[in-house]
């Protein structure tokens, strides 16, 4: 049969494209300055502190939120990024990790995760 092929593939192609794609989760987040604001740099440029580094000063308190999914899985690094998200809004280029938790907004659960947006000298 020299369908075959063309058939085989075609069925493949069929297949893979109905694969369903995961939705996107939803994050918001803020910041709270409580030093001098710089100017706003790339979330890329922000690195992720487990403790203070040397030379330093704190320039905002920053949080975020995002749908918590029961069926998806990477929702802490999604609101992770959006806390780097918003710590480059303000200038900073490290965060320094809080607290994690758990809120509920009007039946929604929400994962959330707070930080102090600061600027490494």
């Amino acid at each position: 049969m020299p369908y075959t092929k063309t058939i085989c593939g075609l069925l493949l192609v069929l297949l893979v494209g109905c694969t369903p794609t995961p939705t996107p989760i939803p994050t918001s987040g803020s910041a709270i300055i409580t030093g001098k604001q710089r100017p706003a740099i790339s979330a890329d440029n922000v690195k992720v502190y487990a403790n203070y580094p040397d030379n330093y000063e704190v320039i905002a308190i920053v949080k975020s939120k995002a749908e918590e999914p029961s069926t998806q899985q990477g929702v802490g690094n999604k609101v992770l990024d959006e806390l780097k998200v918003q710590a480059a809004k303000v200038g900073a280029n490290g965060i320094v990790l809080k607290a994690l938790g758990k809120a509920s907004e009007r039946g929604e659960s929400y994962e959330t995760l707070s930080a102090e947006a600061i600027y490494v000298k």
